[in-house]
Order: structure tokens, then sequence, then C-alpha cells
């Protein structure tokens, strides 16, 4: 994952208007993440793929306090192409 393929032409003028987005988002590449970005116009930051280092083995802990936002780790899932018949699985 390259941090250049993700691109949200919204997030650089909310960044500028909420510096606590700005906060958030170091926070999170701070603590591993290589992609890290806003989603739509603002309604959560998210980081994709897995983290490097300690933080992989850290998880969630302590972030809600340390970011003062709610956090939630999750994973994608998807429908394989090859079995109509199974709704989803994990990506």
């Amino acid at each position: 994952l390259e941090p250049t393929n993700f691109v949200n032409d919204l997030e650089p003028p909310a960044l500028a208007i909420e510096p606590r987005l700005t906060e958030i988002k170091e926070a999170v590449l701070a603590r591993g993440w290589r992609v890290c970005m806003m989603s739509g116009s603002g309604t959560s930051i998210f980081a994709l793929g897995p983290p490097d280092g300690d933080a992989a083995a850290a998880g969630l802990e302590g972030w809600q306090d340390d970011l003062g936002s709610t956090c939630f780790m999750t994973t994608f899932v998807s429908r394989p192409e090859e079995d109509e018949k199974v709704w989803y699985g994990e990506a």
C-alpha cells in the first residue's frame, strides 16, 4: 500500500478548517500505519493495511483516550466470485 495511491480531494480543505482532524491523522500514522485518510467529507478517518512494528500487537488499547475519538478495528469482507451461493467472506 502506497499513500500516494489514495486521494480524497475534500481532505485538504477539511483539515484546514478543522485542525483536530490533522492531529488525529498524524497520531494514527505515528502508530505505524502507512495509509491514513479521511472518508468522504470527513465523517471518519481510517487506516489501511497492517500497521508496522508494535502497533499490530497493541491493537486499539488506549486509543480512544489518546485521540479523544472512538476507534474501531475492522476487516474487509467480499463476495467470492467463484461461488454465488456464498454471501461474503473475509478479504
